[in-house]
């Protein structure tokens, strides 16, 4: 019996052509596909995963760095002796650049059962720059089977068609919100700014839902750049079994370097407002951390607030290119003046 021909699948600005024998995963997300190869009682079945990363500022040498290190600390030697180090290395094919990081030997969790017998798994990751983010293209599994399977995962990474004119969509916008409306965002209320627009949450279920944001809004794009986003969500940060503060704000300036390398300076301002305290870091250059390329992202803006009241304790971002920043700066500092706790 023949096989199932190849299946040809569009993901944000990416075409792959996906061998038939892959079966898709039922549950999907807009910007994210996974597929199995073999039976679901196969205990040699691995997985492949493909998405479209839409975080900001993110590039695929940053996104490989950050699976380096995870991978250290992941995965062992099949004698349990030692750690395993993964490989990586860059290849351009089609004018496209495709970093790629790959190890072998088991997970983590076998180390804790010293009588299990470790099965030898391989995990190859492959990224690639794109309009709007990272590309990546992952095959994890049983090693024989990612083996077999290798020349296939080379051959859809290589034949990737990337359409560079594509742009991210915007998401959905807020029904019956407008400019002058006095909207809720997390235990105080701002009076949306002109030309700025509110957007509908994400799906629970969606794998693009922000982290700990209870609204987030739209300032679009100019001189042809990407559209920035605002966000507010509580100034904590969660770890398992305890909350802890958000940090000092202006350590935001130590991911901004100036054109000869030095750390930008940035602009503070603190304010009360309605009996809110409002702390501001205003920053832009070229942004460097650890989902960014080595040499960072030029002509990026970030302006940061930490809101403190004796009930609430909010952080709002604004992030995108430096254009937009400038552009959205003093509506920016309107909607601050305009905060009142909520009722």
């Amino acid at each position: 019996m023949s096989s199932p021909g190849p299946q040809r699948i569009r993901i944000g600005p990416a075409t792959f052509e996906v061998p038939g024998e892959w079966v898709m995963n039922a549950r999907k997300y807009e910007n994210r596909r996974s597929f199995r190869i073999g039976e679901l009682d196969d205990p040699l079945r691995a997985h492949v995963w493909i998405g479209h990363d839409v975080i900001s500022d993110s590039t695929a040498r940053g996104r490989a760095d950050m699976e380096m290190r995870f991978l250290r600390e992941c995965w062992i030697r099949t004698d349990g002796t030692d750690f395993s180090e993964p490989e990586t290395y860059t290849r351009v094919v089609d004018g496209k650049r495709i970093t790629t990081v790959e190890i072998r030997g088991g997970q983590l969790p076998v180390k804790t059962k010293p009588d299990l017998v470790i099965r030898e798994e391989a995990s190859i990751r492959s990224f690639l720059d794109s309009p709007g983010g990272s590309l990546d293209i992952k095959i994890e599994g049983p090693a024989q089977t990612v083996d077999r399977w290798r020349s296939a995962f080379d051959r859809l990474v290589d034949d990737i068609e990337i359409d560079d004119d594509w742009r991210q969509p915007r998401p959905e916008a807020a029904k019956n919100v407008s400019a002058g409306d006095r909207i809720d965002v997390g235990g105080v209320t701002i009076v949306v700014p002109k030309g700025w627009i509110l957007l509908a949450p994400y799906p629970i279920d969606s794998v693009n839902r922000p982290s700990l944001r209870v609204a987030e809004l739209c300032l679009p794009g100019v001189e042809g750049s990407d559209d920035a986003t605002l966000s507010f969500g509580p100034a904590v940060h969660l770890t398992p079994g305890k909350i802890r503060c958000q940090p000092n704000i202006l350590k935001n300036r130590e991911d901004f370097r100036q054109p000869d390398g030095s750390p930008a300076e940035g602009a503070a301002d603190e304010r009360v407002v309605s009996g809110v305290k409002i702390q501001t870091l205003s920053v832009a250059g070229t942004y460097i951390d650890s989902s960014t390329a080595p040499d960072g992202i030029p002509d990026r803006g970030l302006i940061i607030s930490l809101l403190e009241s004796p009930t609430h304790r909010l952080l709002v971002r604004l992030k995108g290119s430096r254009q937009s920043i400038e552009h959205w700066q003093a509506s920016y500092f309107e909607m601050l003046d305009s905060i009142e706790l909520a009722d």
